[in-house]
């Protein structure tokens, strides 16, 4: 039943996203109950369970970024009807979904290629108004644990911050074009 349930909201929401007139999502809506879209709506947004230990330290990074950036990091948000692994709002105004992105979301013959359940999954937080990042497990798990540093030149990265990051010790990070490359960038 709840997989049914996501499967109505998940259809609504990619409607409206695939530019569906007003007319048609009413006549979708027509022909379900509101406590049906109620129920289809929490089935969506409900965690079916606890987070992994690589969503956690993903989370735990990016809040700990508020001192230097201004980062705030929400874990297990909700965004216009979809479930969010980590909804960032940055200084400059920008809403950044993070969404880490385990085996599971990614072709067992193609590793870095993602299934169709998370591509459509970003165009909806795109529609939503969100900017979508993913941290696939392939590049995240290739940064030592211990290098809290690394991790969060990573997201700064992946986030678009372009201020330069001091830490303990005088270390210090900041943007520079990749030779060779046209708008590409990384952290020096």
């Amino acid at each position: 039943r709840t997989r049914r349930l996501r499967a109505l909201h998940h259809a609504r929401l990619a409607l409206a996203a695939a530019g569906a007139s007003e007319e048609q999502l009413q006549t979708v809506d027509a022909a379900t109950t509101n406590e049906l879209r109620r129920a289809a709506r929490a089935a969506w947004t409900r965690r079916p369970s606890a987070p992994s230990s690589r969503h956690e330290a993903v989370s735990k990074v990016l809040r700990g970024m508020k001192a230097q950036h201004g980062v705030v990091a929400t874990a297990h948000d909700e965004h216009g009807g979809l479930a969010v692994d980590v909804l960032v709002r940055l200084p400059d105004g920008r809403a950044v979904a993070v969404e880490v992105d385990g085996p599971s979301h990614f072709c067992a013959d193609d590793p870095k290629r993602p299934l169709g359940h998370t591509r459509l999954k970003r165009r909806l937080l795109e529609h939503a108004g969100l900017e979508a990042v993913s941290v696939p497990y392939y590049e995240w798990d290739r940064i030592p644990h211990w290098s809290s540093m690394e991790r969060e030149r990573y997201l700064q990265r992946k986030l678009g911050i372009t201020t330069r990051l001091v830490y303990d010790g005088g270390d210090s990070s900041s943007f520079a074009p990749l030779e060779g490359e046209r708008g590409a960038s990384r952290l020096a």
